[in-house]
């Protein structure tokens, strides 16, 4: 409350007034006081949802009511999979169609990427969507996984599911889009978590890989162009994610940021 005083140079007093208010108005209780700390609580997290959002559109309105011809904003977060695989064509294609666009890009796992979503931390993203009701989301494709591996770790170009048992696994991260896709299969194998072998990075396990360390699942385009990994087909398993561009359900979207999903939408048709 004393750091929120000198910040908006205010009294001590008529802030923690001010919140009071808001408690009152609500109905709710904003802030947990433990400690001499306050920490927020679930309502007060959905109210400040809403003012980012309410302070967002306020900036926007500035921006585009001043001056019409002013740079606007777009913070556009993609997953790990994408920023390796598209991402670098996309952003020049973008670049050229919107030179006005003030373009921010972020690059996390998709279960980061849903949260910074709902924080207000980014305006789009491109994940492989979970149907999470806070979102609008447009189907932009879908990509098959496949497993693979150098000669000197697996030789095999086929086996059965559970032959995997007999292998390490180099995977992404929990929470990452690849990984969801696998879990079904690794559960279904009751495949011990003590012989997986995690990165953020796709790139790192290619180099896993390479390195006669185990197999790894990852979409084809990562690892079209590589000779030195084979792919290795399981009988009647596929794996496939499905990429969505996804944006908070309300949130209020500037006409470059509506003009640059069109624009990915378009490119993501000829994948």
């Amino acid at each position: 409350m004393t750091q929120a005083a000198k910040d908006l140079n205010m009294t001590q007093p008529a802030v923690s007034k001010a919140v009071s208010e808001l408690e009152a108005f609500y109905n709710v209780t904003l802030f947990d006081r433990l400690n001499r700390r306050i920490y927020l609580t679930e309502a007060g997290e959905a109210l400040r949802q809403y003012a980012d959002d309410v302070i967002t559109r306020f900036n926007e309105s500035v921006s585009v009511l001043r001056d019409r011809t002013a740079f606007q904003t777009c913070r556009l977060c993609v997953n790990v999979t994408v920023a390796e695989s598209i991402l670098p064509q996309l952003l020049k294609q973008i670049s050229e169609k919107l030179p006005l666009l003030d373009l921010h890009i972020g690059i996390h796992n998709s279960s980061a990427i849903e949260s910074m979503l709902r924080n207000n931390e980014c305006d789009i993203g491109i994940i492989d969507h979970r149907n999470d009701q806070l979102f609008d989301s447009v189907f932009l494709y879908e990509e098959a996984l496949g497993l693979f591996a150098s000669e000197q770790y697996c030789a095999k170009t086929e086996m059965e599911p559970e032959e995997l048992l007999n292998y390490r696994l180099l995977l992404r991260e929990s929470g990452s889009g690849n990984r969801n896709a696998t879990e079904s299969l690794l559960h279904a194998l009751s495949y011990p978590s003590s012989k997986i072998w995690e990165s953020s990075s796709d790139q790192a396990l290619i180099a896993l890989a390479e390195s006669h360390m185990g197999i790894t699942i990852l979409p084809h385009s990562c690892v079209k162009d590589l000779k030195s990994l084979h792919e290795i087909h399981l009988d009647n398993t596929q794996l496939k994610r499905r990429f969505h561009l996804v944006s908070l359900r309300n949130k209020y979207l500037n006409l470059q940021i509506r003009t640059c999903m069109d624009l990915i939408h378009d490119f993501c048709k000829d994948i």
